[in-house]
């Protein structure tokens, strides 16, 4: 009898024992099942290549390389777009409104302003972007359908034929590697392509504590060598960040 309590009791204790450990692989799966989030600050601005601070605020930035971008977001940015990573560090207890507005992109040997623009307009920018293979095509096709019927004259008794005719059009968007992709396909990546932007981004907030994300600055053609210059309005001061 004795022996068979034992044994009772070594069962329940290696089930005790064996649960903790199955539910932390759960919560490793779950874990790595987590999509990727957006950027987290660094310890202070000084760790970005290009930092500045007055007002009440320090600002770190780094541009973001044609091969950054392409390992950072899933949408080819790199066809329309120059990405800056920034962060903004409010001073202790002087909580700072975050806003895009409050930025400018200038290249050198330029006076132009390129203020930011939103996930909405950069993904609506991709979707009519020439692709790398040979540019956004749109297709056309038309069908034409007869049909024939007999019905009877309710006034003349007699066998009348009918003829009619059935039109149908369509319209596709071909993506420039001979494969066409419906509107409704086209709408869904652009939507999917906004809300990565949008949740990768620069927060637009209210905040007491240090916030980072992306701006996306509209360019045509980059340059390779150009270089530029981040700009920074706070309390009428303008803070001033040359990306290397």
């Amino acid at each position: 009898m004795r022996h068979t309590k034992l044994s009772v009791i070594a069962s329940l204790l290696s089930i005790s024992l064996a649960a903790p450990a199955s539910v932390s692989r759960a919560q490793d799966s779950n874990a790595k099942a987590e999509p990727a989030k957006p950027t987290s600050p660094r310890t202070s601005a000084d760790q970005y290549a290009a930092h500045a601070s007055g007002q009440g605020v320090s600002i770190g930035a780094e541009g973001l390389t044609p091969k950054q971008v392409s390992k950072a977001f899933s949408a080819d940015l790199n066809r329309c777009c120059l990405v800056v990573e920034v962060a903004v560090y409010p001073a202790k207890d002087e909580p700072r409104q975050i806003s895009s507005d409050d930025f400018a992109l200038i290249a050198s040997g330029s006076e132009v302003r390129r203020k930011p623009q939103s996930a909405g307009a950069i993904s609506a920018k991709l979707e009519g972007a020439p692709s790398p293979s040979g540019g956004v095509e749109t297709t056309t096709s038309a069908s034409i359908g007869y049909d024939t019927g007999t019905y009877t004259d309710p006034v003349t008794g007699q066998p009348v034929h009918e003829h009619s005719t059935a039109r149908s059009a369509s319209v596709g968007v071909n993506a420039g590697n001979g494969n066409s992709t419906s509107p409704a396909a086209a709408e869904l990546d652009r939507e999917m392509k906004e809300r990565e932007l949008r949740e990768k981004a620069l927060p637009e907030t209210k905040t007491a504590i240090p916030v980072s994300g992306y701006l996306y600055f509209s360019v045509a053609k980059r340059q390779k060598n150009t270089k530029y210059r981040l700009e920074y309005l706070v309390k009428g001061e303008t803070l001033a960040l040359q990306l290397p």
